[in-house]
């Protein structure tokens, strides 16, 4: 459990999206650090390196150029809570996602929207983590066996899925994750609505 250190607190009504720097907010931040993030729209991709906790107020739009994954986060316990995050790459053998979480236990991932993007929440080898609340629209321009999955799973045991809402994906997918919980989601216009391969003791 780690002590928030300081939290950098700006009043939405306060500041534009070109007064706070997103980027810089990030960097200059210490482990345990709160970041209190107007609205407005920020230039992705953002990298989360450090355990953050990252609070969208107003929805702040994160946009991406539509070349690579738009949140990449890199850091155990992160939080991301409140953000429209938007316009990731298609390519899938470089796994371009709206938000994608590498070797990041405890991550919290909840009420975030997720718009023309290939994958939408992606986590690998983030074990006891939460997707809750989030709603996420699949790129509907692409054919349906090569869109991205609007959840993906993998090595991501102990992970709540929960009351989220996924339209127009391929799939929602859960590979090799033991112990997941998965409750109160709504999937349409995909392949399939749960994909499970190798996920042992899965409550559903």
């Amino acid at each position: 459990f780690i002590v928030p250190q300081s939290t950098l607190r700006v009043p939405p009504s306060a500041l534009s999206d070109q007064a706070f720097d997103l980027t810089a907010a990030i960097a200059n931040a210490q482990p345990g650090d709160v970041i209190e993030v107007p609205a407005g729209t920020y230039a992705g991709p953002i990298v989360i390196g450090k355990a953050l906790t990252l609070n969208g107020h107003d929805r702040p739009i994160i946009t991406g150029d539509k070349t690579g994954t738009v949140v990449t986060i890199q850091a155990a316990a992160v939080t991301f809570s409140g953000f429209v995050v938007e316009n990731s790459g298609i390519e899938p053998d470089q796994n371009h996602s709206a938000i994608f979480a590498n070797n990041s236990p405890r991550v919290t991932l909840r009420d975030n929207e997720i718009r023309d993007s290939l994958f939408g929440i992606y986590l690998a080898s983030s074990p006891d983590s939460i997707v809750q609340h989030n709603i996420i629209h699949g790129n509907t321009q692409l054919d349906i066996g090569r869109r991205g999955d609007g959840i993906r799973l993998w090595e991501s045991g102990r992970t709540l899925v929960a009351d989220n809402q996924v339209s127009g994906a391929r799939d929602v997918v859960l590979w090799y994750s033991e112990d997941l919980i998965i409750r109160g989601n709504t999937m349409r216009g995909g392949r399939y609505g749960i994909h499970f391969m190798y996920c042992n003791n899965a409550d559903i």
